[in-house]
């Protein structure tokens, strides 16, 4: 799985933005061996990127597709649930990204009740979770159906697996429950996520080398 987190400078919606010089373009089997589309769909050559040809695994509802999540947040974290004042002093960050999104027909409301009142208390009793942050998903700008992303830090591997593994066969299944065990939501359609490290190796500020196009 693959995390990108995007800082935009500029709206990406400025319908000034419309006229591009220069087009993109998916190639059919990148997203294949990236599991967004089914093998069966190769033979169409390339696709326009802008058509977002990896949630046609979501609107198709196919067991092989993993299709795209682009959630957009706000600038800043809304919400500093644990761990404010940590610092880079305090140990390694093992840093778990998380979107979840609520199943068709559970309101937003009785979601986030139980993610709130059963869920994060688990975390926050954890001495393994170091910090917790969320946001609400900006579903009016994509309608992503995504309807929070939280971060949560563990300083290894085995904590996370303790608190997220363990802690967490103590909840009682939701009555739309997708899935028997936590999170009990569809992967990859109403939750997915990553852990990065406390270092990222990719800088595109600092390794950029100009536009360099390939033929």
């Amino acid at each position: 799985m693959q995390l990108t987190e995007h800082h935009w400078l500029v709206s990406d919606l400025d319908p000034r933005l419309e006229i591009k010089a220069i087009a993109e373009t998916f190639p059919m089997d990148v997203l294949v061996w990236q599991g967004n589309i089914p093998a069966a769909a190769l033979g169409g050559g390339q696709m326009n990127a802008e058509g977002d040809v990896g949630n046609e695994a979501r609107k198709s509802n196919n067991a092989e597709g993993k299709p795209f999540i682009f959630a957009f947040l706000p600038m800043w974290w809304e919400k500093d649930i644990k761990g404010k004042g940590r610092t880079i002093e305090d140990g390694a960050n093992y840093r778990f990204n998380m979107t979840i999104g609520f199943p068709e027909g559970v309101d937003k409301a009785e979601g986030s009740k139980w993610l709130f009142e059963k869920v994060i208390p688990i975390f926050e009793a954890a001495p393994e979770c170091t910090r917790i942050l969320c946001s609400n998903v900006k579903k009016e700008i994509n309608d992503c159906v995504m309807d929070y992303v939280l971060e949560l830090w563990f300083e290894n591997q085995s904590g996370w697996y303790k608190v997220m593994v363990e802690d967490t066969k103590a909840l009682e299944k939701p009555s739309w429950a997708q899935q028997d065990a936590f999170p009990f939501l569809k992967p990859y359609h109403n939750i997915c996520s990553a852990a990065v490290a406390d270092y990222t190796p990719s800088n595109n500020l600092v390794n950029y080398h100009g536009y360099i196009t390939m033929r």
